[in-house]
This record gives structure tokens, C-alpha cells and sequence, in this order.
């Protein structure tokens, strides 16, 4: 039993030290085609990443990429060293999330999913309040995508398939289920605007559902719905 538990000793030894585990910081890494490359290789990374919080050089994050896309558990600490959260990815996709405040669900790059909208309007005199919903046609678009990162800034693009982009940037602030934009800049010029949207946060932290009164049809009632849904990018 003794010579045993030796030979594992030695063969887990060998394995620690001949042929260590990959590790590097994670913004040493760079994206190719929505996978993770080390700097000056052609093959996409497998192994652990890690980052560090500049202000306080604590660990901000840590866990494995497997072929350029992240799997098993990641984990992330605050800047005091404790830890917020733990997420279970498998090929790129978030597919668990533990201890995780909404406010940190919403941190990341997204895509769009499908865009419709709600018109409320009066059906003859009597004045009937109809509701229609269908795809939001006037908007046609080749990309777009979405990131919100986590000191509360947020960058927004989209093409048309006239070839037409569009960029964004600004703040966001979440309280409940209430998110609001505050934009700053359209197309590198000042610009202020607030939006405000209600949220809904898939349980995995993959999808969200966006919703905003609006006046679509004119009318001088911001009782038409604009709605979106986003789906995370990997």
C-alpha cells in the first residue's frame, strides 16, 4: 500500500513539474473569431486565466479555457478579496450562476435576438383599446452588439444592411428590475439622452428581455411597448 500511494506521489510530482498547468493573465490574451488566443500562437488557448484588481493587485478572477472558450467554474472576487460569485460555463456559454446579484447578470457583451413592439390604439368611436404586436419592421440591421461593463459604462453598435453604424456610449444604472441608459455620446459627438427599460434576467444569465413604454404610433400616448431581447455573447 505504502510503495503505492509512493508511485502516485511521484507520478503526480512529475506531472506538477515536467508539465505544468498553462496560466496567464487574462488581458494577455486576444480574441480571434469569438475564441481566445495566446499572443503569437495560432491555436487557440487551453488552459487557467486569471486577472487583478490595479488598485489593490487582489484576484478578480479565475478560471479555465478549453480550445479558446471558457468551461468548467469561473470565479470572481470583489476588491477586498472576497468572493462574489461563481459561474459554470461550457463551450463559451454561461450555463450556472451562484451567488450572483442581478446588477453582475447584466455585465457583458450581447447580441440581439429579435425586436417587436406592442401598439395600443382606439378602434372607431367607441374607442376600443386594441393591442397589436408584431416584429419592429423600421428596424433592419446586419450586426449589433451590446456591452455593459462592469464600472457602469456601456458601448452600443449597430449596421444596417445598408451598411449604415451607428455607436453609442454612456452610463447605466440598474435598481430592481429597472435599468436606465443614460447616453452620452452617438458617433464620438456629445449627446444626452435617458431610456428607461423594465428587465427580465434569464435564471442562467444568457438572455434578457427588454421592455419600454414608448409612443410608436403617434398618437401622443406613451402607451405603446418597444421590446428587445438580447442574447449573451460568448
Amino acid at each position: 500500500m505504502k510503495h503505492t500511494l509512493l508511485i502516485i506521489t511521484a507520478l503526480l510530482f512529475i506531472t506538477s513539474t515536467v508539465i505544468p498547468q498553462s496560466k496567464v493573465n487574462i488581458n494577455n490574451l486576444v480574441e480571434y473569431g469569438g475564441k481566445m488566443f495566446k499572443q503569437d500562437d495560432d491555436k487557440p488557448y487551453t488552459g487557467r486565466a486569471f486577472d487583478l484588481y490595479k488598485s489593490t493587485g487582489e484576484k478578480k478572477l479565475e478560471g479555465r479555457y478549453r480550445n479558446g472558450l471558457r468551461t468548467g467554474k469561473w470565479t470572481y472576487w470583489n476588491e477586498n478579496g472576497q468572493k462574489e460569485s461563481e459561474k459554470t460555463y461550457k463551450d463559451g456559454f454561461v450555463k450556472e450562476v451562484k451567488s450572483l446579484k442581478v446588477s453582475q447578470l447584466v455585465v457583458g457583451k450581447w447580441t440581439l435576438n429579435s425586436v417587436s413592439a406592442e401598439i395600443n390604439s382606439k378602434d372607431g368611436e367607441e374607442g376600443n383599446d386594441e393591442t397589436e404586436r408584431r416584429p419592429f419592421s423600421d428596424l433592419s440591421l446586419s450586426d449589433y452588439s451590446l456591452s455593459l461593463n462592469e464600472d457602469n459604462t456601456f458601448d452600443e453598435m449597430w449596421v444596417t444592411d445598408m451598411g449604415d453604424t451607428t455607436t453609442i456610449a454612456g452610463t447605466w444604472e440598474l435598481t430592481g428590475d429597472d435599468l436606465r441608459i443614460h447616453q452620452t455620446l452617438r458617433n464620438g459627438l456629445e449627446n444626452d439622452e435617458e431610456h428607461d427599460f423594465e428587465i427580465k434576467v434569464a435564471p442562467t444569465g444568457n438572455m434578457i428581455t427588454w421592455s419600454r413604454a414608448d409612443d410608436l404610433d403617434g398618437d401622443g400616448d406613451e402607451d405603446d411597448v418597444f421590446k428587445f431581447i438580447t442574447y449573451r455573447s460568448k
